[in-house]
């Protein structure tokens, strides 16, 4: 968790990404987003190795089966947790709009999926009341210092490859405070 008195400098934007890009905490939601997505971190990098006299050296196995097919349980778990609790649209008393009502509750699932995997999630309501579940791990929170449940800045990142040279790859950061939303692109950090 970010300190928005001790960690958000606006002036050191590529620091923070970089560091955050490091952290032990981003890589804690990365590895849960694969291992959800069934990507097994362990059963990816397992392999199961023999002798072969032909080549006469050890070589990997491709017939054991358990080194290349896994049961997802995690999945199946979060799933349900989150399937029980938001199976239905939420219901909102005085709101008459059943598209977004119906937008909102697969947010929410969303979001809740991201929140099992990383420990939270955010959601963000655009202008013509569509509503984006940000990918966690390219969030970056800071929370007040006196109050931890309040967020006093937020910083979302992401990557595009440029159309022009496929090469370069322009990064387009969204820095959130009280007074309003400011974009940078890599070439202004």
């Amino acid at each position: 968790m970010a300190s928005f008195q001790m960690d958000f400098d606006i002036n050191n934007l590529k620091k923070i990404i970089d560091t955050w890009l490091g952290s032990s905490a981003r890589k804690k939601i990365v590895d849960a987003n694969k291992y959800y997505d069934g990507e097994n971190v362990l059963v990816s990098k397992l392999k199961r190795m023999m002798w072969s006299d032909k080549q006469k050296r050890m070589i990997e196995n491709k017939f054991v089966a358990n080194n290349k097919i896994s049961y997802n349980k995690y999945h199946d778990i979060v799933s349900q947790k989150v399937n029980t609790l938001l199976n239905e649209p939420p219901v909102i008393k005085g709101l008459d709009d059943d598209t977004f009502v119906k937008e909102l509750g697969y947010s929410l699932k969303d979001a809740s999926v991201k929140a099992s995997n990383g420990g939270n999630a955010f959601i963000y309501c655009g202008f013509n009341n569509s509503l984006n579940v940000f990918e966690t791990e390219n969030c970056i929170a800071f929370y007040d210092d006196e109050n931890k449940d309040i967020i006093k800045a937020f910083i979302r990142f992401w990557d595009v490859k440029s159309f022009l040279n496929i090469d370069k790859v322009i990064r387009y950061v969204e820095v959130y405070e009280e007074d309003g939303m400011t974009i940078f692109k890599s070439e202004d950090l």
